[in-house]
């Protein structure tokens, strides 16, 4: 997947992972192909079964492009709720490995694209 976003020449501001050593691994290694100069952040309210308000709000009011490292289900009801306005308005196909964009619109969110781990699968 950090080869995917290398190629595709995604580019963020700042990276978010959870308190999980797996999640900041992740996000370690993630932000060194779309991130350049800064460390990760560790944010709070990011466990499987945390609210959403937090990291909306902090979506919302970011100043650039924002990755976020964490959880199942957690990672499906942010995207969901942004897309819909509820946690449970859509269901997101999410794996582990699974990124998806998101973009602010004037409307609200958009999904821009999303890649599965089995897509860049080499035959």
């Amino acid at each position: 997947m950090a080869a995917f976003l290398f190629d595709a020449d995604v580019i963020v501001d700042e990276v978010l992972h959870s308190g999980k050593n797996r999640t900041e691994e992740t996000a370690n290694v993630l932000s060194k192909t779309v991130w350049f100069g800064k460390a990760t952040v560790e944010m709070s309210g990011l466990g499987p079964n945390d609210s959403t308000d937090h990291l909306l709000h902090a979506a919302q009011t970011a100043g650039g492009n924002l990755m976020v490292v964490g959880h199942m289900p957690y990672m499906a009801r942010m995207a969901a709720r942004c897309l819909t306005g509820f946690e449970d308005g859509i269901d997101i196909a999410f794996e582990p490995g699974t990124v998806v964009c998101l973009e602010r619109t004037e409307d609200g969110w958009a999904l821009n694209w999303m890649v599965r781990p089995e897509m860049l699968a080499k035959a």
